[in-house]
Order: structure tokens, then sequence, then C-alpha cells
């Protein structure tokens, strides 16, 4: 080899080494050596002679690049030279006295095998790592070792192929009495292996079947990690456990049989044992957390969430710093936070929110202040999984946290405002409803506080309950002091976080007060606008400001209507223009999340703006989040120290943020459609093909928002299509035109096919959803043909029966025997969502197709009876109300199921839980109202009646409403159940009214009028009233008076809805109005002046129906 040559390449490798020459000297390498072929010989020659470790390591990582250039060009080296370097690398390996060039030596080594191994190329090279492997000299068994695993992780066939043969060399060099580096190395293999074993259910003897050895090493790999730990090898501990933590993603035949022992060896030896460093304690709740996170059904089975659960609470109140969670730094006492969390967004209340609610009072009433903060913190982690459960318990839950603000302590004060802010967050009504008691808290906190950190959760609590507010309530009670106070507290802290609290709480109120809050308007539009002037060099806390204010403003335009907000529109998109060509993907999102509600707000007035901000949409959508992902191995091989992990752990983060910001934009895309419709259409091609590929993206929050995106902009279309109203039936006659149609056609095609694989919950959920909503919408048109039909059943039977890949993902079937493990058939809230979610797409498909469902639903509802039956009151509840949703869809071609449909309405008419008994009887007046089986419905009807009873109670003001029903609601009745009782007497009696004595049942109905609730039953009743009148029935007239009473308060609940639909913003949900349709308040209208014609004054003596008749 040319030896100056060989000294240059040497003197640029020194000064890549050197900060100061680094960047000149890697120019020239690329330059001037990295197109000469003999650069490779030359770099390994250095890799092997050179005296410096740290070029020996360079040398390394830069050859290995160059093999795949070179290596197979026969005419850039010759077949002798290959040779010679194959020889001499696996010798120099060998005698490599430093860790890390004789690991990138044998990464050159695995570069070099990955091309010549299965080409039949190096035939020596697997027996002289097998014979290696049993050599008396540990450094060789330890490159080998090394090296075998490094070509598994390279995917050599040779090897792959030989699992059997490498998992019993395995069992060997895991035991390596000398080497702990042996052992690591095996683990790593073990863990590159696992990726390539799939379990099979053909019978295998044990010593050649892949999965049973594999499950046979596991209690070994389980010493290595107690070794790593006891010598204190932080590199070794963070290999082995990212190894453990792989294994979970494998098939879940390997580890089924070890994962309790694996959970319990975690959690208990591990994250919970306060005398290891957090180098081992924050690894085993990561493999905790991923445990819940892919192995949720496994856990559940082996009920391990009490132990979890209560374990993590204790690791909670071994107390953290405040300021730890504002660093984004890892800890125990997070981790434990964020485990809580995920069980109980995975698993059953009963096996997560029913320990820990057991747990809190010792916690609250603790003389530690840590135990007592550790009781709120861990009610703000568990209440988004388990909201129904959490609501049921506000009675215990609530006089805590009202203790806990109160606290002396400022941290446990601290948590309890935590707790609070995430409880109204999750259950407005529930905790709105105790304003009276509550705000005035907030407010003496607020005024009291001494630290930074309390004045930020107090407002984070102030928003939260805002938001849930009745806007009368504030408007009337607290805005004309809460307004100037938030303001104040803005202009007087310099605190940039504590900012973005005031201007959130800001938000929420005026969110909430609407138009009540114009006074305020101008000087709070002051006071914010400062925040939203964009430079490249903001801090994070300045960017989390910046997105806080533009959601106020949005959330304001809404509050104070279009012509208040029109002088600041344009100088408000213009910084949030600017903020879409920032280079921060926060700032981004932020200026993406304005410009979408700002959309949603104005409507068509947005359309000016749309040639600016659509192609930066576009632009983000484009983005590729694995950008300067490419190269971490060779990072890695670098060795230069724990930088090149805290750079790779930093790109990670920035991507991580870009696929946020591409759900934010994805969103905001929806929302710009949806808003300027017609104004769209230049854009639309794109824009839906963009939709279309983000749908099965990676990211389950990118995902679901291109499912929504697309199906909202179907809806949107269809509306302003001008449609007929959809009737009844199955195929469709009446196709629709584009961009309806060609909307339609993509977005069922895309989420069918998604449907089809889905493993993510949520995506899963929303694709439910969507398609649920579109049928309501526009009808059977939605479904497509027979193909389409025959493929959504099929996946919604698969979830129905919880087997859906969303649900399954971690079963084990290599171990099915065709009995599933006894886990009482829970389900964790979001579990019950999915399911729910799927019977809503059934009931609205039978709405859709009327009699046609006919056939598809002899395919559904055997399963629907199964939930009718369940342990989970919220799935009886939802199994009852949908087949009663589907008697609806049905009316008389349900005839053919009445003695089956009316056992499972009878027996649920004397469930334990309240809606489950509400939906009985919803469904059973659907019955008796459609079904042609009028022998049979006659001799069940005075049953029915009795049954109903319990129904009809009178509901006290206390119990007008039900939180969830997680835990069975055993009160008599409700508002919503007293409605479904009152629509069935009324169909009852509409259909049978010579079965009815009405003068017992009557003057019950009329007593029980005005409904609170369930608006939509007061059409069977109003109906029956108009029909009694009509036919001059002697009991109505006597009880005229009350039911003009009776309407009078229903004409004073229209107004008010009425009232509250024209105040309320852009983003409210649509507002409950009492009469169904105009046509039936125009008939109850004509029945009133009938009334008053009958007998003057009857009817105007009311100041509202006085009007009501002008």
């Amino acid at each position: 080899m040319d030896q100056a040559f060989l000294g240059s390449l040497e003197e640029t490798l020194k000064q890549i080494t050197s900060p100061g020459t680094v960047k000149a000297a890697s120019a020239k390498l690329q330059s001037d050596f990295y197109p000469n072929p003999q650069t490779l010989p030359g770099l390994i020659h250095l890799l092997q002679n050179h005296p410096d470790k740290h070029i020996r390591q360079l040398a390394g990582v830069e050859s290995r690049k160059l093999v795949a250039r070179y290596w197979e060009d026969d005419q850039a080296l010759s077949q002798d030279i290959k040779k010679q370097i194959k020889e001499s690398l696996l010798r120099s390996t060998v005698a490599e006295p430093e860790a890390l060039p004789r690991h990138t030596s044998s990464r050159v080594i695995s570069a070099i095998a990955q091309l010549d191994v299965d080409e039949n190329n190096w035939p020596e090279l697997m027996p002289f790592l097998h014979n290696g492997t049993k050599s008396s000299n540990a450094s060789e068994r330890e490159v080998c070792v090394y090296i075998i695993y490094t070509l598994l992780d390279a995917g050599i066939n040779t090897l792959i192929n030989s699992t059997v043969d490498v998992l019993h060399l395995f069992s060997q060099t895991i035991n390596d009495p000398e080497s702990q580096q042996v052992r690591i190395s095996t683990v790593l293999g073990l863990g590159s292996i696992s990726d390539q074993i799939e379990s099979v259910t053909v019978d295998q003897p044990a010593e050649k079947n892949p999965v049973e050895l594999f499950r046979a090493l596991i209690p070994s790999m389980v010493e290595v990690l107690k070794q790593v730990i006891s010598s204190d090898d932080d590199k070794g501990i963070s290999q082995v456990f990212e190894v453990f933590n792989s294994l979970l993603l494998c098939d879940p035949a390997l580890t089924s049989k070890h994962i309790g022992d694996l959970v319990n060896f975690m959690l208990n030896n591990l994250a919970a044992e306060v005398s290891l460093s957090e180098e081992c304690r924050i690894p085993a709740l990561q493999f905790l957390l991923t445990s819940v996170r892919f192995k949720k059904n496994k856990l559940q089975s082996l009920k391990l969430g009490p132990m979890l659960t209560v374990t993590a609470m204790k690791i909670i109140a071994e107390g953290y710093d405040e300021q730890d969670d504002e660093d984004d730094e890892d800890t125990p006492p997070l981790l434990a936070l964020r485990l809580i969390d995920y069980l109980s967004n995975s698993l059953p209340p009963s096996q997560v929110l029913a320990p820990l609610m057991e747990a809190l009072p010792s916690y609250a009433k603790s003389n530690n202040p840590n135990e007592r903060r550790a009781a709120f913190l861990s009610i703000n982690a568990s209440v988004e999984g388990a909201p129904d459960f959490v609501a049921n318990q506000i009675n215990v839950i609530l006089p805590m946290v009202v203790e806990g603000l109160n606290d002396s302590d400022i941290n446990v004060k601290s948590g309890a405002l935590q707790a609070l802010a995430e409880l109204a967050s999750e259950l407005h009504e529930v905790i709105s409803d105790e304003h009276e008691v509550l705000l005035p808290l907030v407010f003496k906190v607020m005024d009291t506080a001494t630290t930074l950190k309390i004045g930020k959760n107090a407002c984070m609590a102030l928003d939260s309950i805002l938001e849930g507010l009745d806007r009368k309530v504030i408007a009337e009670k607290y805005l004309s002091d809460l307004a100037p106070k938030l303001l104040q507290l803005l202009s007087s802290t310099q605190d940039l976080q504590l900012k973005s609290s005031i201007v959130a709480a800001i938000s929420s109120a005026a969110f909430a007060s609407g138009k009540a809050y114009q006074p305020y308007f101008e000087p709070t539009i002051h006071a914010v606008e400062p925040f939203v002037r964009v430079t490249e060099e903001m801090s994070n806390d300045e960017v989390a400001l910046c997105g806080i204010t533009l959601d106020a403003l949005s959330a304001l335009a809404g509050a104070v209507g279009k012509e208040a907000f029109s002088p600041y529109v344009q100088p408000l998109v213009d910084a949030s223009y600017r903020c879409l060509q920032s280079g921060q993907s926060r700032l981004r999102e932020c200026g993406f999340i304005f410009l979408g509600t700002l959309a949603k707000h104005y409507g068509s007035d947005f359309s000016p703006f749309l040639s600016n901000v659509v192609p930066e949409v576009f632009k983000s959508l484009k983005q590729d989040e694995f950008t300067g992902l490419d190269d971490e191995d060779d990072d890695e091989d670098l060795g230069i120290g724990q930088d090149d992990e805290d750079d790779l752990l930093s790109k990670l983060k920035i991507n991580s943020a870009m696929a946020t910001e591409k759900e934010v934009a994805t969103d905001t895309l929806g929302e710009i459609i949806v808003a300027t419709k017609n104004d769209f259409l230049p854009y639309l091609e794109e824009a839906t093909k963009n939709l279309v590929e983000l749908v099965d993206h990676f990211y389950e929050g990118i995902s679901r928002a291109a499912v929504i995106a697309l199906w909202r902009s179907f809806i949107s279309y269809y509306k302003i299509g001008n449609y007929p109203a959809w009737t009844q039936g199955f195929p469709v006659q009446s196709p629709l035109q584009d961009p309806a149609a060609a909307l339609l056609e993509v977005s069922r095609k895309a989420c069918l096919e998604l449907l089809s694989g889905s493993d993510e919950r949520s995506v899963t959920t929303s694709i439910c959803d969507n398609f649920a909503e579109a049928l309501k919408v526009a009808g059977p048109v939605v479904v497509g043909g027979e193909s389409e039909l025959e493929q959504l059943c099929g996946e919604l039977m698969m979830i129905l029966n919880k087997t859906h890949p969303s649900q399954t993902m971690d079963d084990d079937e290599y171990e099915y025997d065709g009995k599933q493990e006894e886990d009482n058939g829970e389900s964790s809230e979001y579990d019950e969502l999915l399911t729910d979610s799927a019977t809503d797409v059934v009931v609205q498909l039978a709405a859709a197709l009327g009699e046609k469902f006919s056939p598809v639903f002899n395919t559904f509802f055997p399963t629907l009876t199964k939930y009718c039956t369940s342990k989970s009151s919220t799935e009886r509840a939802s199994g009852v109300g949908a087949i009663a949703e589907v008697v609806n869809g049905l009316r008389p071609a349900c005839t053919e199921w009445t003695q089956s449909l009316l056992d499972v309405f009878m027996k649920s008419l004397d469930d334990k839980d309240l809606e489950v008994r509400s939906n009985a009887a919803y469904g059973v007046g659907l019955l008796c109202y459609y079904s042609e089986n009028v022998d049979l419905i006659k001799n069940n009807f005075m049953s029915v009646l009795q049954k109903l009873q319990r129904l009809l109670k009178k509901v006290e003001k206390k119990k007008r409403k039900s939180y969830g029903n997680n835990g069975d609601n055993e009160e008599d009745s409700n508002e919503r159940g007293l409605a479904n009782a009152c629509g069935c007497v009324a169909r009852m009696t509409l259909q049978y009214p010579d079965l009815i004595p009405m003068g017992e049942v009557l003057p019950v109905l009329i007593s029980r009028l005005p409904l609170q609730d369930g608006y939509e039953e007061n059409t069977p009743v109003f109906e029956l009233l108009l029909q009694l009148f009509q036919q001059r029935n002697e009991t109505v007239f006597g009880h005229r008076e009350d039911i003009v009473n009776i309407f009078d308060q229903v004409f004073a609940q229209q107004i008010e809805a009425d009232q509250e639909e024209l105040s309320r913003t852009a983003f409210a949900n649509p507002t409950v109005k009492p009469f169904e349709s105009d046509e039936l308040k125009n008939k109850v209208i004509e029945l009133l002046k009938y009334l008053e014609s009958e007998q003057p004054g009857l009817v105007t003596s009311k100041p509202t129906l006085q009007v009501v008749l002008a």
C-alpha cells in the first residue's frame, strides 16, 4: 500500500478527532479519499494497527461505510485483497484490547458478512465463530459472541435459518462462568433473534422448537440483568433493559409464560427498590409502561392491575421536586404517575381505580405530606382513563380534594389543584355543579399563592372549571370580578409559564360566558396581543405562551362575534402565517391551531386566506418524521461518549414534535375544508390525496386526524349538495355527485382497508364513530355495495366479539386451546368505548337499511344479547340500548324477533343498573309500537307496565343527573330514565289504547311532565296528548290546566334553547330542543289555540304562551 497515501489518510483522521479541524477534515475525507477504493484497505489497516484507540475506532466506523460501496465491486478490490482483509480482521479483532474498537471491528466483520456469508463467499467465518465461543480465552469468546450478535442484528439468513442451533449455542454462552461481556452479548443476540421467531402450532420436540428454547432462556436473561445491576455496569444495564423492552414487541408466545414473573420482578425488585439507583429504577418502570401498552390483555388476565397500582402510589409518595415535571426529566415518581395513567387507560376500573380508591383515604389522611400529595397526583393521573367510575366516586373524592385545597403544605395544595383541574376537565357537569364550593377555594388559593407553581396550578384548575360552567352562572355570578382579576394578574407577573396559565383561564372565561365577555374584550386583546409577536429566537416558554394566546384569541373571536373581532383578524392571521413559516414545529403547530379554530368560526369568510394558508398545510403534511435518523448506528459506534446518545434522543424528540405538528395540520385542513366548502374546491384533489396517504400513518394521532378530516369533508359537501332526504333501503338507487361522491368513495375504501388491520384502539374507534356519523347524515349511500357491507359487518363483528387486531395484539395464539383465560369479561372504559362505537355503527346501519337490515341482524343479534348479560353495567347498557335502536330502525320488520327481543327487554327492566333499565324501557316501548305480533305484545302488556313503575317515580332535584355507570347505579330513576319510561307508556298507549287504564296511567304520566332530559321522548308523549284531545278523551280534558302549564314550561325550554343556539360559539355542541320538529311544535300551538277558544284565558294567562299564540 502507498505509504504516502496511508500517511495522508492517518493525518486526516487525526484532524477529525480535533474540534478545530473536524469540519475541513471531514470534507477532505469525503472528497479526496471516499472516491478511492484503496481507502477501504487503508482504513482497515489503521483499525488494526494504529496505536491510538480513538483513531482505530474512527477508522472502523469509516471503513464500515465503504464496505457497502466497494466490497462487491471486483474491479475496485481484488479477491486476494478481500481474502486478506477477512483473514486479518478475524485475528486482529480477537486481539484488540479496547472494547470500543473491538466492537467496531466486529461491526466491520458483520458488514462484510452481510454481503458474503449468504453467498457462501466466506465459508470459514461461521466455523471460526462457533469454535471461538468455546475458546478458553475470554477475549476470544467475547469477540465471537459479539460478532454473532451483530450478524443476527444484520439479519444474515444463514444464521436466521439456523435459529435452533443458535439458541442452543446461546444456552451455553449466557452462562459463561468468566466473562460478563459474553453474557451481555448473548442477551443482545437473543434480542435480535427474537424478532425472527414466529410461534408455530405444529408439535415439535422442545429441543427443536425455537419458542420453547427461547422461553427457557428468559430466566437466565433475568440473571444477567441482576449481574449487571450488581456490578454497576451502566452500559450493560442500558443494553439488557433495551432487550427486555424489545421482547414486549415480539411474538407474544415468547414471553407469555414469563410476563407475570417479569412484571413482578421489575416492579418489586427494581422499580420500587429505593436503595437502587435511578439508572436501574427508571428503565424498570419504562418496561412496566411498555408492558401495559402492549401486554394489557395478559396483565388483565393475570390480575396484576391492583399490585401495579398500589405499588405505583408508593413510588409517587417518595416525593419529588416540583421542578422535575417542568424539566421534562424522568424520575421514578413521575414515571409511576405515568404508569397509573397507562393502567387506567388500559385495564378495567376494578383492577386500577378500585384499589386506588381503597388506598386513597389512608394516603389523604397521612401525616406524611408526600403521601397526601400522592393521593391527589394519583387521582390526577387516573381520571382520564376511567371518568365514569370516578364520577360515581365523586362524593368520596371531592371532599378529599377540598381538604387538600386547605392543606397547610404547599406541595399537597399544589397536588389537590392538579387533581381538581383534571376532574373538571373530564367531568364538566359534575364539577361545575359544585362551583359555589370550589371556585371560592380556588380564588383564595390564587390570592394567597406564595409560589409560581401554586399560582399556575390554581389557574389551571380555574381554567378547567370555567370551561364547563353554565353561561348564565359565569355571567351573573363571577365574570365581573373574575375578568379584571385575571387581567391584573397577567400584567403583574413576569413568569411566562404563569402568564400561559392565566391566558388559558381567560380563554375559558371568554368561551364559557360568550357575548357577556364583550365589556372585557378590548382590554383583553390589548393585554395578550404582544404574546403573538413571533421571532425565531423565542424560548420554549415564549413559544408555549404564543400558542396558548392564539388559542385564547380564537375563543375570544367565538365569544364576542365576527363584527367585534374583525379589526384583529388580518394582523392575527399574519402572525399565524409567520408561525407557519417558522423553523420550530411548536410554533407552526400554534399557527395551525389558531387558523383552524378561526376557520371554524368564520366559515366562508376565511376563504380569502386559503391561497397563503393551504400551501403551508400541504408542506407540513409532506414532512418526513425520520429525516436525520439514518445514521444512528454510526453515531453510536463513534463511542465518544454520552453526548452521542443525547444527540440521538434530541433528534427523536424533534421528530416527535414534527409528528404532533402534522396531526394538528391535518386537523386544521379538515376544519378549513368544512369552513370554506366550495371555495376550497381548487385544493380539494391534493388535500384528499394527502389525507388518504395519512390514513394508515404509523402515528395514531395523524391516522385518526386524517380519518376524521376525510369523513367531515364528505359530510360537509353532502350537506351542501341539495340531495333529497334519504330513505331506508339497500342498495341505493340515487347516486351522489362529485365532490361528495369522490370523497365518499376514497373515505370508505381507505377506512375499510385500515379497519381490517388496525391495531390502534383509538384509530379503530374513530373509524367506527365516523362511519356512524356519515350513515346518520347521508343514509344507506355510505355503505356502498354488498361487498362493502359484508366487509364492514365482518369488522364490526370482530370488534363486538373482542377479536379485532386492536383488541388482541398481545394475545398468545401459540398457547390458545379454545378457552380464554378468565378475566371476568371486564374491559377498560376505553375498550368499552370501542365496542360502544361499533354498536353505534350497527344501529345506524339498521336506521339506514330498514327492513333490508334483517338478514344482517340475524348475525349481530346473538352477539348483542351477550352484552345484555355482561358483568359490566356499561356493556349491558350498551347492548340493550343498541338492540332498542335496531328495533327503531327495523320498525315492523322487527316482528320475527318479538319473543327474543321481549325476553331481553323484560329481563333488563329488572336490572339493578339504572341506565340498563332506562334503555330497556325505551326498547320495549318501541317493540310494542312496531311489532306486528299483537297477541304476544298483549299477553305481556300489563307486565311491562308493572316493571315501568320504578322508572316512573318522581325524580328528586338532587338526583336529576346520573354521572357514569361503571359501578352499578341502583337509583330508582333519573331524568333520562323517567323520559324513556314516559316515552314507553306513550307508545304503548298510542298503539293499544284499549289496554291502558287511562284513569290510572294518564294522571301519573302528566304529573311527570315536562321532561327535563331525553327531549326526543317528547315526540310520542306530545303525539299521545294531541291524539287524546282530538278524541276528546275525558281524562285528558280533565287535566287540561295541568297540560297547559306543562306546555308553558316546554315553550320556555324552547325559547331558552333558541337563545342558547343564537349565542353559542362555533365550537359548542348542537343545542337540544324540546320539540323534535317544527311540524310537531305547530301541532301543539294549534292545540293550545283550540283550548284557548274552548276556555278563554286558559292559555293566554301565561305570558310565555301568550307570545307563542300571538
